[in-house]
């Protein structure tokens, strides 16, 4: 199975390896941690 096929977002789209703890922008932060957990979600729906 491609990894491409298992989420519907474009996986070839630029992301962030780590996020920072420190990081300064909350707003990057905010939106790589919702990215991740709804990745996660939409991988488990798909397994089910």
């Amino acid at each position: 199975m491609q990894l491409s096929r298992i989420f519907e977002k474009q996986v070839s789209r630029p992301m962030e390896g780590v996020i920072k703890a420190d990081a300064n922008d909350e707003a990057s932060l905010h939106a790589e941690c919702l990215t991740q957990v709804s990745e996660t979600l939409e991988i488990a729906w798909k397994e089910k």
